[in-house]
């Protein structure tokens, strides 16, 4: 059995080289040894996404300020256009309004762009970093899987779809059906990728 001593929450949930029809297992197979991880709740105490975040606020914000400067020119062209209303200058100056609408509406979008693609960066980086330092965990403790712990999930049905069809795909979703004991091993991820991220250049 490879479950060591300081190992005391491991749960055996199945056996590897099970061979019998109904399901039951050899006496020769080996333990399979499963933690669980909160991804809500090492998302939550991470210091890479709070330094990731605090950037995207710096960026919104400066696109904020960007989008203020041209709200300001865009009223300075509405106004212009009802001044020269009735007057010879008064197409020129719904032309003008029109075009810097128009581009307002542009950049706009491509801004929301940026800051879009910037949040899934945020989250893949956090994913993959996870995802590594699970392995290398794992491979230093000797878990054979980690799922995330869904165990405590709740059925929050909406509008939007039949009530059954949203409940089956409630059932389909779940990861853990039953685990008696499983490692909990939120706490060591979250303080080794802490750990990582303060080593690194990101924390200095």
């Amino acid at each position: 059995m490879r479950v060591a001593s300081w190992f005391p929450l491991a749960v055996l949930v199945g056996w590897i080289g099970a061979d019998m029809a109904d399901g039951t297992t050899a006496n020769s197979a080996s333990a399979v040894i499963v933690a669980v991880v909160d991804i809500e709740e090492v998302i939550g105490g991470l210091e890479q996404r709070a330094d990731a975040e605090r950037k995207l606020q710096a960026l919104a914000a400066d696109i904020q300020a960007k989008g203020d400067v041209w709200k300001s020119r865009l009223s300075e062209a509405e106004q212009s256009m009802q001044t020269a209303e009735g007057s010879a200058a008064q197409r020129e100056a719904i032309v003008a309004f029109k075009d810097l609408e128009f581009r307002y509406e542009a950049k706009l979008a491509y801004w929301n762009d940026i800051l879009e693609r910037e949040r899934v960066k945020l989250w893949q980086s956090v994913f993959t970093a996870m995802r590594e330092e699970i392995r290398k965990i794992s491979d230093a403790r000797g878990w054979d899987v980690v799922v995330a712990d869904d165990s405590s999930a709740e059925f929050f049905p909406s509008r939007e779809a039949p009530l059954e069809a949203q409940y089956k795909q409630f059932m389909r979703n779940r990861r853990i059906l039953y685990a008696g004991q499983p490692v909990d091993a939120t706490a060591i991820i979250l303080d080794q990728m802490n750990r990582s991220w303060a080593a690194g250049s990101q924390g200095e």
